[in-house]
């Protein structure tokens, strides 16, 4: 079962021109090579940021980090707790929040969610970030294989 991509994120008009045109054209190989994904993210609300920063990390950490206890209390009721791995590395978008990146998502044929960062598809869609002047998350340290982003020095 194929899924069908919706691309409304990326004509969200906070999106940067150059970034959705490149991103576009990810979307239109991926489509090429019959990978199965789907859009999950382009725009990210500072809010959103922050809780996901918050994944992974310990109480002690984001109160020294200028999180408010009643924020932590908030981020933790909706689930981003300190017992599961850290999602981002930063608690500003640089990217997300400008319009700037997109994080997709790989299915398998039943639509199931792939996490392996391995997966061919997340392979395909890192060597058509790169071909489009895209920075691709996959090679990073805190790899994230479904992100990809414009660096504001390639606008």
């Amino acid at each position: 079962m194929a899924l069908i991509t919706d691309v409304s994120k990326l004509m969200d008009a906070r999106v940067n021109p150059t970034f959705r045109r490149k991103a576009l054209a990810v979307v239109s190989d991926l489509e090429g090579h019959g990978v199965n994904f789907k859009i999950l993210e382009v725009i990210r609300t500072a809010e959103r940021q922050r809780m996901l920063y918050a994944q992974g990390r310990r109480d002690k950490t984001l109160l020294n980090q200028g999180f408010s206890q009643d924020e932590i209390a908030r981020y933790r009721a909706a689930g981003y707790t300190a017992g599961k791995g850290i999602v981002t590395s930063t608690a500003v978008s640089k990217y997300h929040g400008k319009g700037l990146a997109m994080d997709i998502g790989v299915f398998d044929s039943n639509g199931k969610y792939i996490g392996d960062a391995s997966h061919e598809g997340y392979v395909k869609y890192g060597s058509s970030c790169k071909a489009h002047g895209l920075t691709w998350g996959g090679g990073w340290k805190l790899r994230d294989a479904g992100h990809c982003q414009l660096e504001p020095t390639s606008q």
